[in-house]
């Protein structure tokens, strides 16, 4: 689909209506974008606005009863435990952000290979 990464500095917010532009040119079948608490608000309501995807935020539950794992977000949580499996992506070994995102997508393509 789409890699974006950036430095550190950048808020993961905007980041994200960068990158949602990104899908929207390329013709992407993504109808439904899955976030956490902090893209909600100006962040969601922008991307709904410039793009036409419906964003859902997916916040965790109570707190004190202790860790339950939520079921659409526990599949990114599970994906980038999968990417730290790798040894390029478990620790920042690349200088150019554009290498960064290349080793990005080279681990979703093995992962994928793998589930053949």
């Amino acid at each position: 689909m789409a890699v974006m990464v950036t430095d550190a500095g950048v808020h993961d917010g905007t980041a994200s209506l960068t990158l949602t532009r990104i899908l929207k040119d390329s013709l992407s079948p993504v109808k439904v974008i899955l976030a956490d608490a902090g893209y909600q608000g100006k962040f969601a309501e922008r991307i709904r606005r410039d793009t036409g995807y419906k964003v859902e935020i997916v916040v965790s539950g109570d707190k004190k009863k202790g860790f339950k794992p939520l079921k659409k977000r526990w599949v990114v949580e599970r994906t980038f435990d999968w990417f730290d499996n790798y040894r390029r992506l478990c620790r920042n070994y690349e200088r150019a952000i554009e290498t960064a995102e290349i080793v990005v997508k080279i681990s979703a393509i093995r992962l994928l290979l793998n589930k053949i």
